[in-house]
C-alpha cells in the first residue's frame, strides 16, 4: 500500500514539473535555435509555420540571421513566416507606445528633420525581400546593365542571373541605366517583390530597363537562374551574398 501511495506522489510530482516546463516553454519567445532545432527535429513545416504564428516572436530577422536559417536547412516558407510574425511583433510594439496625439506618450514630439523622428516607425525596420532577374538571352548578352536602388547602385546585371535585395518597409524607387523608366514601390514588411531586367536597344548600344512583374510569373521565371556572381554586387549590405530556396509559391 505504501509503494502504492509513493508511486502515485512520485507520477502527480512528475506530472506538475512537466506542465511547468511546458507552460515556461510556451512563454519564452520563439527564436532562430527554437526553429533550427524543430527542423532537425524533423516537424513538418505546416507545423513549424503554426509554431512560428502561434508563439511570441522573439525572432532574428538580420541578414546574417536568416542566412543561419538558411544553412540549418530551413525553407524560405517558414523564414517568410518568421519575418511576417516578427514584423507584426514591431508594429504591435510601436502601436502600444503611441497616444491618442500619434505620437509616443513618455516623449514631446522630435522635430520632423531629427533622427528621433525619422525612427518612430517600427515596421520599417523590417526587411522586404526583392528578387531582381534578367533572363539568359543572346541578345544583349554583353551587357551589363547597372541596377540602382534609390540612385545608389547596388549590382550590374549579369545575363541569365538573379539576385536578392532586402530593403525596409517603406517606398522605394528602382531604376537601371535608362534614367527615364524606373519604377516605385511601397514595400512591404515580409514581403517578396519580382523585377525583371530587360534589354532596349538604343542608338549606340543598348540599355537596362525594369518591369514590376506578377509573383507568380517570376517565381516561374527565376527557377533556371543562377546566382549573381559576387563581384557584380556593389552594395554587400543590402543584396545576399548567396540565394535562398526558390521564392514561396
Amino acid at each position: 500500500m505504501k509503494q502504492a501511495i509513493r508511486l502515485f506522489v512520485t507520477a502527480v510530482t512528475i506530472s506538475i514539473l512537466a506542465t511547468a516546463t511546458v507552460l515556461a516553454q510556451v512563454k519564452k519567445p520563439m527564436t532562430n535555435d527554437d526553429v533550427i532545432q524543430m527542423v532537425k527535429a524533423g516537424f513538418a513545416e505546416d507545423t513549424i509555420i503554426k509554431a512560428v504564428e502561434t508563439s511570441q516572436p522573439g525572432f532574428d530577422i538580420s541578414v546574417q540571421g536568416l542566412l543561419a536559417l538558411k544553412e540549418s536547412g530551413v525553407s524560405e516558407k517558414i523564414i517568410t513566416s518568421i519575418l511576417s510574425a516578427q514584423g507584426t511583433q514591431e508594429t504591435v510594439k510601436a502601436s502600444a507606445s503611441i497616444g491618442s496625439s500619434g505620437v509616443p506618450q513618455d516623449r514631446p514630439v522630435p522635430n520632423s528633420s531629427s533622427p528621433q523622428a525619422q525612427g518612430t516607425s517600427a515596421a520599417a525596420d523590417q526587411k522586404a525581400a526583392i528578387y531582381v532577374y534578367r533572363y539568359k538571352q543572346f541578345n544583349g548578352s554583353a551587357l551589363e546593365p547597372s541596377i540602382f536602388v534609390d540612385d545608389h547602385e547596388v549590382a550590374r546585371m549579369d545575363n541569365g542571373r538573379y539576385f536578392i535585395l532586402q530593403l525596409p518597409g517603406e517606398t522605394h524607387t528602382f531604376r537601371s541605366n535608362d534614367k527615364q523608366s524606373g519604377i516605385e514601390v511601397d514595400l512591404k514588411p515580409g514581403e517578396t517583390y519580382f523585377l525583371r531586367v530587360e534589354i532596349a536597344a538604343g542608338f549606340f548600344k543598348g540599355h537596362g530597363r525594369l518591369v514590376h512583374m506578377m509573383s507568380d510569373q517570376g517565381q516561374f521565371e527565376i527557377k533556371k537562374l543562377q546566382y549573381l556572381g559576387s563581384d557584380k554586387i556593389k552594395d554587400k549590405k543590402l543584396v545576399l551574398p548567396r540565394p535562398l530556396d526558390p521564392p514561396v509559391r
